[in-house]
């Protein structure tokens, strides 16, 4: 049998297993409960192995939400590539992403407690969307698209990772805001 004393050393692949158990989890439990015993036992690894890779529990956040800020980069990022229509073009792709979840998950209920609650991490998230609303700002400038984005983050908040409101009503909400988007885009 192997144990996590004498298994092959495989840093990358147990950094990436430590940062998606601990998503998994604290998207089950929150972060406040988690411990990193939890996530070295769920990976297999000694807690010792786990501070290899992180010195302490903050780290490891962090690098939780700057992944799942990264992938949220790179969902938009594929639906403005696509997106033939000029302004709103970013407001729509963000209501979509934020609202629709791939099938993979992205642990937006891990995302959504922490960014309430943390301060520093709340800070990052506006400073990330306010460099993307600077990347944008000739196409997604104006009242209306922001009221949009706040009515993105509202549903986003309201049931983060859940179905409730159920599946169909938060798609529901993600077709007639990416709607409205196009509406104002006509103008």
């Amino acid at each position: 049998m192997t144990t996590a004393y004498n298994r092959k050393k495989e840093p990358e692949r147990i950094r990436r297993a430590l940062i998606e158990s601990s998503a998994r989890m604290a998207a089950q439990i929150g972060f406040a409960k988690l411990s990193l015993q939890m996530v070295a036992d769920a990976v297999g690894v000694t807690k010792g192995a786990f501070f290899h890779h992180f010195p302490n529990k903050e780290a490891l956040i962090k690098t939780v939400v700057e992944e799942l800020v990264s992938m949220l980069d790179e969902e938009i990022d594929a639906l403005l590539n696509v997106d033939e229509q000029q302004r709103g073009r970013f407001t729509s792709a963000y209501i979509q992403v934020l609202l629709n979840p791939s099938p993979e998950g992205h642990f937006w209920a891990v995302f959504t407690p922490t960014l309430l609650q943390d301060e520093n991490i709340n800070k990052a998230w506006n400073q990330w969307l306010e460099r993307r609303l600077e990347k944008h700002r000739a196409t997604d400038d104006g009242v209306e698209f922001e009221v949009l984005r706040y009515a993105a983050d509202g549903a986003w908040i309201s049931a983060p990772g859940k179905t409730t409101p159920n599946k169909s009503s938060r798609d529901l909400i993600r077709t007639r805001l990416t709607e409205m988007t196009s509406k104002i885009s006509a103008f």
